[in-house]
């Protein structure tokens, strides 16, 4: 669904306001999908392409950070996707219910065709998303789509769209400020290392960077 911050997923299921707005995933042969938890809301975290009248998109995967033997903060940013995973659709089906019915199967003719998509601006820049271009959309499947707000709520029920909104589940970590209440007397937070968590892990004294 189109809204005022870009396409947004609205899931049929009970729990699909956590992972469809929420953390990463990454695709273990072993195992599936595996879904990373997080903390910060986002109306899909996913990676656009798109090949002549195709839309794609891939979860977008984690970002590890870890000290090395050195106490040198560094980071993987290797993101590998595989070819039968992406999920095309026709540009004039893109905003119907996705189904095994309008999803594309030649996924990897597709891709070797295919470009990132950049961002987009509606309404002559009124606003910036990430995604395909709405207007575009909007000529392929002969409807009018204009951006609907989105409301939050606190309850962790399916999501609900009408003619004018978008109501989704949403629940922000702390602010610092908000976190700076707790501090003591020495004026020093002791929460500060709450604030924004990481992963760090603590390799032996091999110089590995890879992440395992």
């Amino acid at each position: 669904v189109f809204t005022t911050q870009g396409w947004v997923w609205i899931s049929d299921y009970d729990w699909g306001w956590a992972p469809y707005h929420y953390g990463r995933w990454w695709f273990y042969a072993g195992y599936g999908w595996v879904w990373i938890p997080g903390r910060i809301w986002a109306p899909n975290w996913v990676c656009w392409r798109e090949s002549g009248t195709y839309i794609g998109w891939y979860p977008v995967g984690p970002k590890i950070w870890w000290r090395n033997h050195e106490h040198a903060m560094v980071h993987n940013n290797v993101f590998v996707s595989y070819t039968n995973k992406w999920i095309f659709v026709d540009r004039k089906n893109f905003n119907e219910k996705i189904t095994n019915e309008v999803r594309v199967r030649n996924n990897k003719e597709i891709l070797q065709t295919s470009s990132r998509t950049v961002a987009n601006r509606y309404d002559e820049g009124k606003f910036r998303y990430n995604g395909p271009d709405v207007k575009q959309i909007s000529k392929s499947s002969g409807t009018n789509i204009e951006p609907k707000a989105i409301t939050h709520t606190t309850e962790t029920k399916n999501s609900r769209v009408d003619n004018e909104k978008v109501t989704t589940y949403r629940h922000d970590p702390p602010t610092r400020t908000e976190v700076n209440k707790g501090q003591n007397g020495s004026g020093e937070d002791k929460n500060r290392f709450n604030t924004q968590p990481k992963t760090f892990i603590r390799p032996g004294k091999s110089d590995n960077k890879k992440n395992k």
